[in-house]
């Protein structure tokens, strides 16, 4: 996702053919969370989850009645501030907060800045600290500071690993830091998904499916089977938050599999060690292209 001012556009880097504008619209505030695209349509405390796949849009309202200026979303975290990040000046008064998707509650935050996983990150540029709330209980607990970071203007010299729960920050002298919040992380679990149904086999084609996580995974395989018999065991390439995998029809000697429908598994175990892996399951249909 891009743009400028009050405009958004949303790229789809994985579609058939080649990127694709898969979104554009106007809109003060958005965030981009898998297929979810978080936004605000001007009304007064309210903010919109709209699905891109879909198009469906389905609303909630926050403890607030201004006008939403910046939304942040990592799972079922949403933060909304009314100031905005673009704003100078402002009323540091000015409602913000966290909605929680799962109890439906406002989460009350010390201090705005950026969303992490269960945390917020703030910078308090008049004491030059770097400080960290946790709030994965639903109630935010007392800052922490993580270090002395004096501010420099017009700059902003640290951010939030939305993904992986790391915090870093660059120092003046221009060395970098990155520590791990110590926050527990939210369950591993699959934000959105590319896996074609179909797959017309060509020479020198594969069957690419994307998944993208809501944090790192670790050991994750591919397994395709015809019926209850497992014809090929693939590895599937982490980068970053996503798994991708390629099968060209082929089994492991390179023999080409016959046309017809296959099932597919995928298994994976996050990365952090927190909670349960995923098992995702689908089928796919392979075809002879000329």
């Amino acid at each position: 996702m891009y743009g400028g001012g009050d405009e958004r556009v949303v790229v789809d880097f994985e579609a058939p053919g080649g990127p694709a504008v898969v979104q554009r619209l106007s809109t003060p505030a958005a965030s981009l969370w898998g297929s979810t695209l978080w936004t605000t349509d001007g009304t007064g405390g309210r903010i919109e989850a709209r699905d891109l796949a879909t198009g469906q849009v389905t609303s909630y309202t926050v403890g607030a009645s201004c006008q939403i200026r910046d939304v942040q979303t990592v799972g079922r975290w949403v933060y909304w501030d009314c100031l905005g990040q673009d704003i100078v000046g402002g009323d540091p008064a000015t409602p913000f907060g966290v909605y929680d998707l799962e109890t439906g509650a406002d989460v009350t935050l010390p201090a705005r800045g950026r969303l992490g996983d269960g945390f917020v990150v703030n910078h308090d540029t008049d004491a030059g600290l770097l400080r960290l709330t946790d709030f994965h209980t639903g109630t935010a607990g007392a800052p922490r500071t993580l270090t002395a970071l004096p501010s420099v203007p017009g700059w902003k010299n640290y951010d939030v690993d939305k993904f992986g729960g790391g915090v870093a920050w660059l120092e003046t002298n221009g060395t970098a830091h990155v520590v791990p919040s110590g926050v527990p992380a939210q369950p591993l679990i699959v934000s959105a998904a590319q896996a074609p149904a179909t797959y017309t086999r060509t020479a020198g084609t594969t069957w690419t499916p994307v998944w993208q996580l809501s944090k790192p995974a670790t050991g994750a395989q591919l397994v395709i089977r015809r019926k209850t018999k497992i014809l090929r065991t693939l590895d599937a390439r982490a980068a970053g938050a996503a798994l991708t995998a390629a099968w060209d029809g082929t089994l492991a000697d390179g023999t080409w599999v016959p046309a017809g429908t296959y099932t597919w598994e995928l298994t994976a175990a996050p990365e952090d060690g927190t909670g349960a892996g995923i098992t995702l399951t689908g089928s796919l249909t392979v075809t002879d292209g000329a």
